[in-house]
């Protein structure tokens, strides 16, 4: 009667469990509103505000804010094993942390854990310090074969958006990254400094993700591939990038990448995901001066199937080399791509020493596949002339290009290069001037109101919203 999982100081020690929670909640609800709550009316949520008003209705000390992806925060209880979560669209769950890691250590034990086989599915690690790895020697988390014994990631991994320090992967074999196979969710990582380094498929991040990695940056780990070079007998294709290296019905959201990355090998190198298959790519952006000898992107190398590459910038500079007159296809955005393009810009350089050359895209469609598009994207990058097909949007194939814009006065080519008899193309040729006015805004936002101008951004250029939210 009094105890057993219905006796009755069992179902009073729930009750009161319940109720403490209700009261978590509540005030945790109190210290958002609060928090949202300035002189001149609401305000952007920030870690600063929101760790105040939490110190307010818990004390100092009692309770953790961690800043995730964008709009989301973590509540960590610093007493006991209440932890909360406000989720972007402004609900408030409860959540139980499987691990939480602190130190090396704790980060060491999590990798030997996925890498005997744990995949965590649906349990949530969380990364609560920032990490310093002292450039040692560093496994991969997980494995990916081509077979059975793949050891997949398959939970939520929280970064809290702390950094990583002294990333040192360096491995003779394919699939290298911080994580090599993600089907679970990553997201909030900041890779701040070290290398890594694999044979043909290599990345910042996760190697190969069928889930989700949502705000994660590479802001100084450098990305080297080590494979055979082009003719060789045991030639494989390499695959490099600075966030995934393949992505497989997977996502991508809100990630970048900051660090050059060069192949001089073969293959598809990119800023963010270099072989992107049945995925979405959005909200991301390159910095990095990314090389490669065919298929290169500021975005991606290429994209093949049902791919979504939107609200994505690119200014990095993107050069396709051509070795040994291997035909090259390089974009701002796309080297090549059969998927869709919408909402996106660039302003690097472009070029493509063999082949096809673009400002959004090198090569879209192909001659047995015409569904391709391309819109509302504009490109002031420079297309160096020096390739067999430049466009300032698109060099050739086909598809649709629609509500697309460029300057002569940059480059003094066409929009796009060379098309099929199929091909619909809608591309305009403006002023530097009027692309910096809200008219040009307008003509961007034709079917979606996705682009704005700050005058402190893209030196008075549009910008994609999502930058000034």
């Amino acid at each position: 009667m009094l105890t057993g999982e219905n006796g009755i100081l069992t179902q009073a020690t729930n009750a009161k469990e319940k109720t403490q929670e209700a009261e978590d909640k509540e005030k945790i609800q109190i210290a958002i509103n609060e928090a949202q709550i300035s002189n001149s009316g609401y305000q952007k949520l920030t870690e600063e505000n929101l760790q105040k008003e939490i110190d307010e209705q818990f004390g100092s000390g009692i309770v953790r804010v961690y800043p995730n992806e964008k709009n989301a925060f973590s509540f960590i209880f610093q007493n006991k094993e209440s932890n909360y979560r406000l989720e972007k669209d402004g609900t408030l769950n409860k959540i139980d942390i499987t691990l939480k890691i602190n130190n090396v250590e704790e980060f060491r034990n999590f990798m030997n854990e996925v890498n005997s086989g744990n995949t965590f599915q649906d349990q949530y690690v969380y990364l609560l310090e920032n990490i310093d790895l002292e450039n040692q020697e560093w496994d991969v988390i997980g494995s990916y074969t081509d077979d059975t014994t793949n050891n997949a990631f398959s939970g939520i991994f929280e970064g809290n958006n702390r950094t990583i320090n002294g990333l040192n992967i360096s491995k003779n074999q394919d699939y290298v990254g911080l994580f090599a196979y993600n089907t679970g969710i990553i997201r909030d990582i900041i890779l701040e400094s070290g290398n890594i380094s694999g044979n043909c498929r290599v990345s910042g991040i996760s190697a190969i993700n069928t889930g989700i990695i949502e705000n994660c940056h590479n802001n100084g780990v450098k990305i080297l591939a080590t494979g055979a070079d082009i003719g060789a007998a045991d030639q494989k294709v390499v695959v490099i990038s600075g966030i995934v290296a393949n992505c497989l019905d997977g996502k991508i959201i809100h990630c970048s990448n900051s660090v050059d990355i060069t192949n001089e090998i073969g293959g598809y190198v990119a800023g963010i995901v270099a072989d992107l298959r049945n995925g979405n790519v959005s909200e991301c952006y390159n910095t990095g001066n990314i090389t490669g000898v065919f298929d290169v992107g500021g975005i991606a190398a290429q994209g093949k199937g049902n791919t979504i590459i939107e609200k994505c910038y690119n200014n990095g500079n993107v050069t396709g080399t051509g070795k040994n007159q291997i035909s090259t296809f390089s974009g701002g955005i796309s080297g090549s791509t059969v998927g869709t393009i919408r909402n996106c810009y660039n302003t690097g350089t472009i070029e493509s020493a063999d082949s096809r050359c673009g400002g959004i895209s090198g090569s879209f469609g192909v001659e047995e596949n015409l569904n391709a598009s391309i819109y509302n994207c504009y490109n002031i990058g420079k297309i160096q002339e020096i390739g067999i097909a430049l466009g300032n949007i698109a060099a050739a194939y086909g598809g649709s290009v629609k509500n697309c814009y460029f300057s002569k006065e940059i480059t003094n080519i066409e929009g796009v290069f060379s098309t099929t008899g199929n091909t619909v193309i809608e591309v305009y040729d403006k002023s530097l001037n009027y692309m910096k006015t809200s008219n040009f805004v307008k003509d961007l936002n034709k079917d979606e109101d996705v682009f704005t101008i700050n005058s402190s951004l893209n030196n008075g250029y549009p910008v994609l919203k999502w930058q000034v939210e």
